[in-house]
């Protein structure tokens, strides 16, 4: 299992958290995550972790955005530059569930978040996610 860390619970992790075998094993960001915490104390950390993006994750990018509202500014609004690593952290996820080499039987990813947004498309793609507390317990 792949636990893909969004934003808002990575720069909350603390340096313990960071080196724990659970997320030195099982915790990605990706690329569009680790680039928004560029300012943060732990960057080296999120950068060892860094997922990165690929032509198939864009492909699947086409898919999620097909699913978003039109009127949608939660998930993703351009005009105040927020939110754009969510679609690319559904797409990413869909791409890693949806790889051939994955396990038959439960998904191969879960998204860590706290967004509400994110949380809905996840649904709405029926893809695994788990918030703060739970991920915690995990660490």
């Amino acid at each position: 299992m792949r636990y893909l860390v969004d934003t808002n619970i990575l720069g909350q992790l603390t340096k313990q958290q960071l080196r724990s075998n659970f997320f030195r094993t099982h915790c990605e960001a990706i690329a569009d995550v680790v680039y928004e915490l560029r300012n943060s104390h732990n960057y080296d950390a999120f950068k060892k972790r860094e997922h990165p993006i690929e032509w198939e994750h864009l492909i699947k990018l086409q898919y999620v955005m097909a699913q978003v509202d039109v009127n949608e500014s939660k998930l993703i609004d351009l005009y105040r530059y927020e939110g754009t690593a969510d679609p690319i952290l559904l797409a990413v996820a869909l791409a890693i569930d949806e790889d051939p080499a994955s396990g038959l039987w439960e998904p191969e990813s879960t998204i860590v978040t706290e967004d509400q947004a994110l949380r809905k498309y996840a649904n709405r793609l029926s893809l695994k996610h788990i918030g703060h507390s739970q991920f915690i317990a995990l660490l």
